[in-house]
């Protein structure tokens, strides 16, 4: 199964550890899930992982995103001419769309009305987890 991973719930997965998004990505870094991105993901990702409010040191974001970037699939995206809500969502409607995702997991998932009009399923981790774990 193929999904994209909004840099909320990435953040989350660190902060809280044996939480819900902690086990999103547990599932990637198994390889059970694959994880699909592009360039601007990716330093999306880094950019706010490095911030200073949550301290943590640019060698272990740097360890903890090559574990995880390692099984991703690196896709090259279409445009998607359409405005979006927020457009630093852009990449990641993008790379659904182009990557052929089955889920786009997020905390947010009202910042993304524009991938659900494209086809792209969007759920909360808890939800997600909840489908992955009934499959």
């Amino acid at each position: 199964m193929r999904i994209v991973l909004d840099t909320n719930v990435l953040v989350s997965s660190i902060l809280t550890p044996g939480g819900t998004c902690h086990r999103v990505v547990q599932l990637l870094l198994r390889g059970d899930v694959e994880l699909c991105v592009d360039d601007r993901i990716c330093n999306e990702y880094r950019e706010v992982l490095t911030r200073g409010k949550f301290s943590l040191s640019n060698q272990s974001v740097d360890d903890f995103l090559d574990a995880l970037l390692d099984q991703a699939l690196l896709v090259l995206p279409q445009v998607i001419p359409d405005r979006f809500l927020d457009e630093t969502d852009r990449a990641f409607i993008e790379v659904a769309v182009t990557g052929h995702v089955e889920v786009l997991v997020t905390g947010n998932a009202r910042h993304f009305h524009a991938a659900k009009k494209l086809g792209v399923h969007v759920r909360s981790p808890a939800d997600f987890l909840k489908e992955w774990l009934t499959r």
